[in-house]
């Protein structure tokens, strides 16, 4: 159990909400207006700063996953295997970032996990780094309309073109 200083909600939370869910619905495919991933964005940071109060490290990130899932779906309007979908696969890729990046800093400062949520501003700080990572990730998909199900298009147009021959 956790209580989020207000500084890291709206430093840390909200801004790794909407990079989050953003990055997700891009994978998948949809495109949303910035203005409703923001509120949905505010949303979900009301969510995980209650579900972190009163839910212990771990099973939170089960509640997190859901309430992400349920705010994607109904106030984003993505239907709901694509907000599953979407919310799975930024759920993975934000502990595929924050995994070895917190090593590396842990290894780097000599401070650990405990220390650094402990202390309001360096917890903003050490979480900035890995939302960068997110937001150009975001911008490298955008840019090069990277998403999976435009990939899984081009491999059923490969595979009509193996069994065409």
């Amino acid at each position: 159990m956790d209580t989020m200083p207000l500084s890291f909600v709206i430093f840390g939370v909200i801004p790794e909400a909407l990079l989050m869910m953003l990055f997700g619905l891009t994978m998948v495919g949809i495109k949303p207006k910035l203005i409703r991933v923001f509120i949905a964005a505010i949303v979900q940071s009301i969510a995980i700063f209650f579900i972190r109060r009163y839910v212990d490290f771990g099973p939170h990130l089960i509640l997190s996953f859901f309430s992400m899932f349920l705010i994607m779906w109904l106030l984003l309007k993505a239907r709901p295997g694509r907000a599953f979908l979407g919310c799975l696969i930024s759920f993975i890729v934000n502990t595929l970032i924050e995994g070895p990046y917190s090593f590396i800093v842990q290894g780097a400062t000599g401070l650990s996990y405990v220390e650094i949520l402990s202390q309001e501003w360096l917890r903003v700080l050490y979480f900035l780094p890995k939302l960068l990572i997110l937001a150009l990730l975001i911008f490298f998909c955008l840019k090069f309309q990277f998403n999976i199900e435009e990939e899984l298009n081009n491999l059923k147009r490969l595979a009509n073109q193996v069994n065409d021959k």
